[in-house]
């Protein structure tokens, strides 16, 4: 590093300046994230089969409901 290239920032804007270089990974492609790909379309599946319910999947899972709940409704995982 030299002092010419390097600028303050806030975290949150290291983050955004980070997400949009694509130099982190977030979502089921990090390499930190508890579910893949495959496990999230598969808790989706199920969940819209209608025939689990949250709190049974996030038992399955071993996860809180709340992580449940954000993937069925797209808010985790997208």
């Amino acid at each position: 590093n030299n002092i010419n290239n390097l600028e303050w920032v806030t975290n949150k804007e290291n983050i955004q300046h980070a997400l949009k270089n694509k130099t982190i990974k977030v979502g089921s492609n990090s390499r930190l994230a508890k579910f893949k790909k495959p496990d999230i379309l598969k808790i989706r599946k199920k969940y819209n089969s209608g025939n689990y319910s949250q709190i049974e999947l996030a038992k399955e899972y071993n996860c809180s409901g709340i992580t449940i709940s954000r993937i069925v409704n797209n808010k985790r995982y997208i």
